[in-house]
This record gives C-alpha cells, sequence and structure tokens, in this order.
C-alpha cells in the first residue's frame, strides 16, 4: 500500500541493530538486485524516518550493552543518510 522503500529502510535499521552493517549492506544489495523497477534515490530520507520511528529503543528495557551497541548503530545509521543526503 506505502512505498516500498519505508518497509525497506526499517528493514535496514532493524537488521543493523541485530545483525551489524555487513548484514545490512548485504540485505540492501539482494533487495535492490530483486526491485529493479524501484527508484531507490529517496531511501536515505526513509531511513531517517525509520530512524526518528526506532529512536525510542532506549526505552524497550534491554540490558545496558545492547542499548549502548543500538545507539552507537542508530548514530551511524542517520551520519550515513545524512552524509548520502547531500
Amino acid at each position: 500500500m506505502g512505498d516500498p522503500l519505508a518497509d525497506l529502510a526499517n528493514a535496514r535499521l532493524e537488521i543493523l541493530f541485530h545483525f551489524g552493517i555487513d548484514a545490512m549492506n548485504a540485505f540492501t544489495r539482494h533487495y535492490r538486485s530483486l526491485m529493479t523497477c524501484i527508484d531507490f534515490s529517496n531511501l536515505p530520507y526513509w531511513d531517517l524516518y525509520a530512524a526518528l520511528r526506532l529512536s525510542k529503543f532506549t526505552e524497550w528495557g534491554l540490558d545496558q550493552d545492547t542499548v549502548e551497541l543500538m545507539r552507537e548503530r542508530h548514530r551511524w545509521f542517520v551520519t550515513e543518510s545524512l552524509h548520502i543526503m547531500k
């Protein structure tokens, strides 16, 4: 129903949180190879939207080590999105 890039951005961030940058990039490459009819130029904007939606992870009751790892990955995700948009 909505923009498939919104779903991709959410999946990218969740994969990053749980499996790291390499897994997120591999997933994104595979998704792009299958979805050749989609214009991916707005993905950085959707990434920022996903990062905003999932920014309350510190309130999820996770242990401190997990929160710190997710905070680091979340910060990287936002910084990368902003860098790509320039």
